[in-house]
This record gives C-alpha cells, sequence and structure tokens, in this order.
C-alpha cells in the first residue's frame, strides 16, 4: 500500500513506529512520515514506509557542494548553493547564507582572498557547520576548489594551465584559482 505523509497507519496497540512513521500520541495512533511504501511487520508488530524515491539531502556538516561565489570581502567569500542531483541524493539548499573564511581556503597561508577564488566561480566545497544564520564551507582538503572559473575581464571560462593556475583562451589573462583536481569535468564529487 502506498502512503503520503500524516496518513493514518494503525494504533500504537497494534504496532510499533518504525522508519518512515511517527507516533501521535495524543490520539494514540501511527501516522506515515515518508511518501512511500507501507510494509506491517505482523510478527514484530511494526509499522515502516519505506521511500521509492531519492532522499533529499538538506545542508548538513559533510556534505559535498556545488555553488556559485557571488561576494568578496576581506576574510570571507559568500557562495550560493546550487540544487544538484546525485546518484544517492538530491541536494536541496536552504536559504541560510553560505560562506568561506579565507582560513578554511587551503592549508598555505593566503594574503588576499582575491587570488583563490572570484565572483562567478563555481566551486565545489564541504559543508562544516551550521547555524541558525550561516552555513560554513570549507575547501581545504580532498578535491574541493573551484571547478569552473570565469576571467574577470571578459567573463570566458578558463582553462587550467598549472596547479592553482587559469588562463583565459579568450584574451590571455593568467590567474591564480584554488581549483580542484578535476577541474572543468563536471564532476560533483
Amino acid at each position: 500500500m502506498f502512503t503520503l505523509p500524516g496518513e493514518y497507519i494503525g494504533t500504537q496497540e497494534e504496532y510499533e513506529s518504525g522508519f518512515g512513521t511517527y507516533k501521535n500520541s495524543e490520539e494514540g495512533e501511527i501516522r506515515s512520515s515518508n511518501t512511500g511504501k507501507l510494509k506491517l511487520d505482523k510478527k514484530k508488530h511494526k509499522a515502516e514506509v519505506r521511500a521509492k524515491t531519492k532522499i533529499p539531502k538538506m545542508q548538513a556538516p559533510g556534505t559535498v557542494i556545488l555553488g556559485k561565489v557571488t561576494r568578496t570581502r576581506d576574510q570571507v567569500l559568500e557562495i550560493e548553493p546550487a540544487p544538484f542531483e546525485s546518484k544517492k541524493f538530491t541536494f536541496i539548499p536552504n536559504e541560510k547564507q553560505a560562506i568561506l573564511h579565507i582560513s578554511n581556503i587551503k592549508d598555505d597561508y593566503i594574503d588576499d582572498i582575491k587570488t583563490q577564488y572570484r565572483i562567478g566561480d563555481i566551486v565545489r566545497a564541504k559543508i562544516t557547520g551550521v547555524d541558525e544564520t550561516t552555513v560554513e564551507l570549507a575547501t581545504d582538503q580532498g578535491n574541493l576548489g573551484t571547478i569552473k572559473a570565469y576571467c574577470s575581464k571578459c567573463r570566458k571560462p578558463m582553462e587550467k594551465i598549472g596547479r592553482d593556475k587559469v588562463k583565459c583562451s579568450q584574451c590571455g589573462e593568467k590567474t591564480t584559482r584554488k581549483t580542484a583536481k578535476d577541474y572543468r569535468e563536471g564532476n560533483i564529487k
């Protein structure tokens, strides 16, 4: 049987609340918390609802995200996370501001944040913390960093020419960026 969130499944006397269900203590009911297929185990007296779709993943520490640099300040970048779908889950960003502090860009000393990222760059970053107003990001580990950079002069995509060097194929502008190992390959992880 297919159920929707909030649908009545049974009473607490009949079943124990399992995955995808919750107890409504005031009414003594078990209700669905997921959209999916209802599974009632008569021997164990347990009710479960198993989703048939990918479970959305929200902004939580450890999640690797993609985003666009929207603003640079002295010590902080503002990044707008983008929704995406992977084989395992769908990522849905919330309305919180995502920031990347200069100390979390890479292990080396950075004098100027604009030598690592520029407005418009597409960045792969890991969420390191979430509070009431902001999502904190880091690119100092693994294969994190810019996956696509744009020229500051002509806004054309830039080609990787060295470890953290990029060059505009249109106007020839060369600059540094904190690039991911798979720069311009389009991989999420």
